[in-house]
């Protein structure tokens, strides 16, 4: 199903299009909401990067080769982003990528056609998405370091010593966000 969705769009389907970017719009918008932008007293409109990020998805659709070893949801992630990137840039923003790190086998699974025929799935992952999207409005900037540092692999110690904090407070804040977090997932925050 999505090969051939893909294979549609390159023959410009219209139909097929429409599809394209209502199937993977949230895709574009967990990319977007990923990103901190910094333009002084001016502020970039959301809107305009969601337009920017169905233009780069067809554009990945576009350029895609189906014999790739990459899923299209990766693929399309990295057009996505890195278009985005660039407009950024070119309105003369200064931005922060905070998106969610993306296991990508098991991001193209969610992906996948089998997501979108199990409506039980796709509001688990919604559900999933909201949750981590309050979870992350109501995180203090030391706490966004800390899921950033260990997005990157780095150890409490390394941690500690680059927040000058100890390991300790490095594990409880740790704890307490990933209690947080379980309390927003189960509806009560």
């Amino acid at each position: 199903m999505k090969d051939e969705l893909i294979r549609k769009v390159k023959s410009k389907d219209e139909d097929s299009v429409k599809t394209l970017l209502m199937t993977y719009r949230y895709l574009v918008a967990k990319i977007v909401n990923g990103f901190y932008i910094n333009r002084g007293d001016y502020k970039i409109d959301r809107n305009d990067l969601l337009q920017e990020g169905d233009i780069a998805l067809y554009h990945a659709a576009l350029t895609y080769k189906e014999e790739s070893e990459a899923s299209f949801a990766t693929y399309a992630y990295k057009v996505i982003y890195r278009r985005l990137c660039r407009a950024i840039e070119k309105l003369g923003g200064h931005y922060r990528f905070e998106g969610l790190s993306i296991d990508t086998d098991n991001h193209a699974e969610l992906v996948s056609e089998h997501f979108y025929d199990d409506p039980k799935k796709m509001i688990i992952y919604y559900d999933t998405l909201k949750a981590m999207q309050t979870f992350m409005k109501g995180s203090s900037p030391l706490e966004k370091e800390i899921i950033r540092m260990r997005q990157d692999k780095n150890s409490y110690k390394a941690i500690a010593d680059s927040l000058n904090i100890t390991p300790k407070r490095v594990d409880y804040l740790i704890q307490r966000m990933k209690n947080r977090y379980q309390k927003i997932s189960n509806g009560g925050y």
